[in-house]
């Protein structure tokens, strides 16, 4: 299992059996999703060249890749769902979060991006074990300002709004690469939320997040729920605001 896979079950039960276990082709691929997307590796490109030594990396090359990104994934086979959005809009927007992304640095050094995990996921009061373990990748490693200073676990997204203390609360990311970064280390990173805002004027808010053992209960307990409901092949539809832009309304009888 990965948050992704969970999150995505979560959403829309019925989408997760067409993509994952079904394997039906998609009508294409969502524009934003795509955008998000290439800001992200953009963004993981510009950290490990300054960790390899680029310093001198700026602007104008990260929106180089950025534009070099864009044109692969429109090359990769599956058209891109643009609704009502044009292309040349979501590129520039794409390119104004980079730049407020590349003014406004991470407070400390990143040490490491996309740092791979697979743990056993194991109940913190009872023991119970999943059956499958948990895995992905935690998307930034900060060090402290001192050596004897944590370092800090990143998770980057972006948005069209601010998030609420309960989206924060909510988000599976940071409990899974808290509790995967102890799995690693034996220790208990900070944990920030990094969020590129969508909004006309575009801007980047980091936004300091604690987990506790509670929160690792509850990820256990939908990652067992989640798990239960694919073995015994339950895949409702959740009808909503997701199905304006599904890749797979085609095929959907709520499309």
């Amino acid at each position: 299992l990965s948050c992704s896979q969970i999150a995505s079950y979560l959403l829309c039960a019925r989408r997760y059996a067409y993509q994952k276990i079904e394997k039906v082709e998609p009508a294409g691929k969502p524009a934003g999703l795509a955008l998000g997307s290439v800001v992200h590796s953009t963004i993981e490109w510009l950290h490990q060249q300054r960790m390899d030594g680029g310093n001198g990396i700026g602007l104008p090359d990260v929106l180089r890749i950025f534009e070099a990104d864009w044109e692969a994934q429109k090359a990769g086979g599956v058209p891109l769902l643009l609704d009502d959005e044009a292309e040349t809009d979501l590129v520039a927007q794409g390119k104004a979060l980079l730049q407020v992304y590349v003014e406004n640095p991470s407070p400390n050094p990143v040490t490491a991006v996309e740092v791979p995990f697979r743990m056993d996921l194991i109940h913190p009061e009872t023991g119970e074990t999943l059956p499958v373990p948990l895995e992905g990748r935690i998307d930034q490693i900060e060090d402290g300002e001192t050596s004897k200073d944590r370092q800090t676990v990143v998770e980057l997204k972006t948005a069209a709004r601010r998030y609420s203390a309960g989206d924060i609360a909510r988000q599976l990311q940071l409990t899974a690469y808290s509790w995967a970064y102890e799995h690693l280390t034996g220790d208990l990173p900070h944990l920030r939320l990094d969020v590129l805002l969508k909004t006309k004027k575009p801007q980047i808010v980091r936004i300091g997040v604690e987990r506790d053992t509670a929160d690792r209960v509850r990820l256990f307990e939908l990652a067992a729920a989640v798990l239960d409901g694919i073995e015994k092949g339950v895949f409702p539809a959740n009808p909503g605001w997701g199905c304006a832009g599904c890749e797979y309304g085609h095929v959907c009888p709520w499309g």
